[in-house]
């Protein structure tokens, strides 16, 4: 299986268990805080 975070310099892949395929509703808070800090980098 390909994970897209190979391909991107300084990616790591973040796995939310348990969370639906709606994350940016249901975990939005933790999701925009992780995208934060991956651009930050």
């Amino acid at each position: 299986m390909l994970f897209f975070s190979a391909l991107i310099r300084n990616a790591e892949l973040i796995v939310y268990p348990g969370a639906p395929h709606g994350i940016t509703d249901t975990h939005k808070d933790r999701l925009n805080q992780d995208l934060l800090d991956f651009v930050r980098k």
